[in-house]
């Protein structure tokens, strides 16, 4: 009796996929991020939902018997290849990623931009980072934490109080620009300017920060908890807080100016933050740090946050 032969991974690119084929895909994703961190991406992936549909997000998809197993999305610019989003599905062949990244730097021109992108896969991590690697790029592991705010309060836990020649006041959004400066200055020469553009120029940091005030991909800003601190009228620290599900909150930049570090700002604009979300009922808030950024990783860690979810960042010069 002849076997049946099985189906083989194909990729395409992303705007040649039907909307109906990554709609479970999609599905897939959001679940994941629900179970592992309790972040609600429904508005987020509804919009690469639409972006496929209209075909217009770059990226490759791996199909396995005309249903997509996998995706990954970028935008390429003029001297960047931004890698934006991907997910692989549990039932995914286990050359998947290794299909995805070589259908991705396989595009003409990508070899002549450089590469950048954080990109949280799960279960597939180790093949993307795998992939990645053959091709060159270097990978910088990260992680995300979390830190149940319904727990007890750790002795640790730094209490509100405004450092000497500070007040701190919530987040307007007219205070990007001057947040964009101290983002600059504090990650200069630090591992995550390696890695993302964004830190290289008051310029850029300000469209980064005004695309996380305005875009879900990180949740809504939350702007009564998120914490700024003034000094002379000057922004020399911050805490953006966002709503990434109705019970979770998300930081994503705990930021102090270097000629202010070490004087307890860092450990009020957390303070201030934590409090107004637990004011808020939030259950839960996250973050993320590279690993080997060592000094705010273990503060986080004596804060008591914990590791909830591996993730990566990627980066290949042109």
């Amino acid at each position: 009796m002849a076997t049946r032969p099985q189906p083989s991974l194909v990729t395409c690119p992303l705007t040649d996929l039907a909307a109906a084929q990554v709609r479970s895909l999609l599905a897939s994703e959001r679940r994941h991020w629900a179970d592992r961190l309790g972040w609600d991406l429904r508005e987020s992936l509804e919009l690469t939902h639409q972006a496929i549909s209209c075909g217009v997000l770059g990226g490759i998809a791996a199909t396995l018997d005309g249903h997509a197993v996998g995706y990954l999305s970028c935008h390429p610019s003029a001297n960047v290849l931004r890698l934006c989003g991907a997910h692989v599905a549990p039932d995914a062949p286990s050359t998947t990623s290794l299909a995805l990244v070589e259908g991705v730097l396989g595009v003409k021109g990508a070899w002549d931009k450089r590469l950048e992108g954080q990109l949280t896969v799960f279960e597939a991590q180790a093949a993307m980072d795998a992939a990645f690697r053959a091709h060159g790029a270097s990978v910088v592991e990260r992680a995300f934490l979390g830190l149940e705010l319904a727990a007890p309060r750790l002795r640790a836990e730094p209490r509100v109080k405004s450092p000497a020649g500070c007040e701190l006041v919530p987040f307007q959004r007219s205070l990007v620009p001057q947040c964009a400066r101290v983002l600059v200055a504090a990650h200069a020469g630090t591992i995550e300017a390696s890695i993302n553009t964004a830190f290289g120029s008051p310029a850029l940091a300000r469209s980064y920060l005004t695309e996380i005030v305005t875009g879900p991909g990180c949740g809504v800003v939350h702007e009564t908890a998120s914490s700024v601190a003034v000094s002379a009228g000057q922004v020399v620290g911050f805490c953006l807080a966002t709503a990434i599900s109705p019970a979770v909150g998300h930081l994503p930049q705990v930021v102090v100016d270097p000629s202010f570090q070490g004087q307890g700002i860092g450990s009020a604009l957390m303070a201030r933050t934590l409090a107004a979300l637990r004011g808020e009922s939030f259950r839960r808030v996250t973050l993320s740090v590279s690993r080997e950024n060592s000094i705010p990783a273990a503060w986080y860690l004596r804060l008591g946050f914990a590791e909830i979810a591996g993730f990566s960042a990627y980066c290949r010069q042109r």
